[in-house]
């Protein structure tokens, strides 16, 4: 079966709240570009706690499954990277260094610099391009403060968790203003840590913000997320339930797809494909294996009359 792999750089602009030294805001971008002349998609996050960054990348022509790990830092706008692979021999976890990045971010993003294998003797033009618009709407010049308090411990079946909730939150401009409060919900959230991810979650080229929160009661998929798209007239984010209900979601910016991973641990997975239209999302094909079948099954969907129509099954080996 399948991974995806979202494909995403990761920016921590502000860390802010009640309790800030656990609330963190992440920006989450993308980037597309090549190795010499190999295409390559890269997924990076970086702390602003200590500049550094973390994530992985992978030739298009090697697919998302054959992914490389990467760490190193991020300072002024230099990006150090060693690159690793990772194989199981004899139970234990075999970590090998086989290359390093040294590239520039431009203004708008960009990434610009050198890959070096790990004997030092290749080196390798990079250029890579981010895939969304910074310059029509900046979300890393905000500050997010969220509204966040210690429950009664005596509410939930595990009162030694550190669990609080939190039931908003205010949005700031670059001067201090609020320009925006989030309200509507009252989430848990694990380790008392509260954290905004900004990211394109409708590929229109601006930052969407989604908030991970905990599910304290379930033993599997124990977290979810709450979903707003920025609206670009309204300047302001606006709830989306219908992301909502499915959960925990990856998002391909480069071929503009929302994916939903299943799973129910018994050897029966999926992937559920959707795509964006009119400001909704559609389910276009399912991938999917079963216990003792050695075949993945797929149904394919057309969009008719603002409904998914299955058009297609088929099955294939392997």
């Amino acid at each position: 079966m399948r991974t995806f792999l979202a494909l995403s750089l990761t920016l921590i602009s502000f860390t802010f709240s009640g309790k800030a030294q656990k609330s963190s805001t992440a920006t989450i971008r993308h980037f597309s570009g090549k190795i010499d002349q190999y295409p390559i998609e890269i997924t990076i996050s970086s702390y602003a706690e200590n500049d550094s960054v973390a994530g992985s990348y992978y030739y298009v022509k090697s697919g998302s499954n054959r992914y490389i790990d990467l760490k190193g830092t991020l300072k002024n706008n230099i990006l150090d990277l060693t690159e690793s692979t990772f194989q199981v021999k004899n139970n234990k976890l075999i970590t090998t260094i086989s290359g390093q990045f040294s590239l520039q971010m431009s203004a708008d993003w960009g990434l610009k610099g050198i890959w070096t294998n790990v004997k030092g003797d290749k080196k390798l033009n990079v250029s890579l391009n981010c895939l969304e618009n910074n310059r029509s709407y900046n979300p890393l010049k905000n500050k997010y403060k969220f509204q966040q308090y210690t429950i009664n411990k005596s509410t939930v079946s595990y009162p030694n968790w550190k669990i609080d909730k939190i039931k908003g939150l205010d949005i700031y401009n670059e001067k201090g203003v609020l320009i925006q409060s989030l309200t509507g919900f009252d989430e848990f959230i694990y380790e008392r840590k509260a954290e905004v991810e900004l990211e394109d979650l409708n590929f229109d080229g601006l930052p969407d913000l989604k908030i991970q929160t905990y599910l304290p009661e379930q033993t599997k998929g124990d977290i979810a997320y709450l979903y707003f798209l920025y609206h670009p007239v309204q300047k302001k984010y606006i709830r989306n339930p219908q992301l909502e209900e499915l959960g925990v979601l990856s998002f391909d910016a480069k071929k503009k797809l929302v994916l939903k991973d299943y799973a129910d641990g018994s050897g029966n997975e999926s992937t559920h494909t959707f795509k964006w239209l009119n400001n909704k999302i559609y389910l276009i094909k399912t991938e999917s294996i079963f216990e003792n079948d050695d075949q993945t099954h797929y149904e394919e969907y057309r969009i008719i009359g603002n409904k998914s129509v299955k058009v297609k099954s088929y099955k294939s080996k392997g």
